[in-house]
Formats: C-alpha cells, structure tokens, sequence
C-alpha cells in the first residue's frame, strides 16, 4: 500500500449517538488504485494537539492502467470514546489525514443546540473581502484571537472591511446561527 497523490476532500462527522465518521476523497495519478483505507498512526505518548492521524493509503494498480488522474474515496466509520480518547479527560480534537503531496485536518461537529436542531462545524467562512465570494473549511480555532462582529441577518451595519474581523450572523427571529465570515 502507497499513500495517495493528495486529498481532495476531508469530513469527520459526530452527532448524538451515531458513531465517528471519517470520510476522505483523494487523487491517485493512474487509474487501477485499489482498496483505499484510512491506517491511524499509533503513538508512545499522545499529541500535545489533541489530534489523530491518518495515512490515506490505497493499493496501486498490478497490471496495465490508463495515465490520467483518477479519485479514491474511503470512510472509516467507528465508535470512539471523544472526551477520553486519549486518556480520562483527554479529549480528541480531530484527525489529520496525510498524502503524498500534502494533508488535511478536521474537526468535530459543534453541536450548538436549538430545539432539536443543530449546526455542524466546520464551518464553510465567506471572505466578505472577496470579489468572488469564496468559500472555504477552516477548523473552529480559526477564529480565536479575532475581533467579532455578531449581528442578526437584517441588521444595518457599518461597510468598512476588517481582514482580522470575524462576522456571525444570527437568523433574524431565532437564536441560529446563520452564517460565519472575515471581513
């Protein structure tokens, strides 16, 4: 097993009961590539950031293949004590999952509980400073050390653009948040 050319996608879902769910999708640069798998790297002593890693690992191709860049996804799905993993009151932040050419982190769901909604993290945080709107995942510690600007959706605001300024928008009748971004 070879580790993939990179990672394309990342997801680590947790909500309730339901079980930890890591999901990658990456990019090998033949066709052929077989049984992708997620292999956790084990540790003497855990990391000081809290997080798991993981090699994207997939079988290369033994015969002919075609020379074009093809996607591999795999999930591991798995039942995990989250607040000890790492030993009583220890708790696991997220995974980093590692390819060839580079690797990606996530974290868990933030369950900001509103009735029996609830509103996943990461977060997708508009560049409000962007002529194209852009998007991007980016883990909750993102925004410490950030000055914050929380509104609801509707109100008036000023039109300045702070780079180092983090916006949360709540829904206009309810205590939901409806959008993170900078600007």
């Amino acid at each position: 097993m070879q580790r993939v050319m990179e990672i394309s996608a990342l997801t680590l879902q947790k909500s309730g009961d339901k079980p930890i769910e890591i999901h990658a999708e990456g990019k090998v640069p033949t066709s052929g590539w077989r049984n992708p798998v997620l292999t956790p790297w084990r540790y003497i002593t855990p990391p000081k950031d809290g997080i798991q890693d993981f090699d994207f690992q997939a079988d290369e191709p033994a015969g002919v293949s075609l020379q074009v860049i093809s996607t591999v996804t795999a999930t591991l799905t798995t039942e995990l004590d989250i607040e000890n993993f790492w030993g009583a009151g220890n708790a696991l932040k997220g995974v980093r999952v590692h390819a060839r050419a580079d690797s990606r982190e996530a974290g868990f769901t933030l369950d900001l509980v509103d009735g029996d909604r609830w509103v996943p993290w990461p977060w997708k945080l508009r560049d409000a400073g962007s002529s194209t709107g852009q998007t991007s995942e980016m883990p909750i510690s993102a925004l410490i050390g950030h000055h914050v600007r929380i509104y609801r959706e509707g109100d008036a605001l000023t039109l300045d653009y702070s780079p180092d300024r983090v916006n949360i928008a709540l829904r206009r009748d309810e205590p939901v948040i409806a959008h993170i971004s900078f600007g």
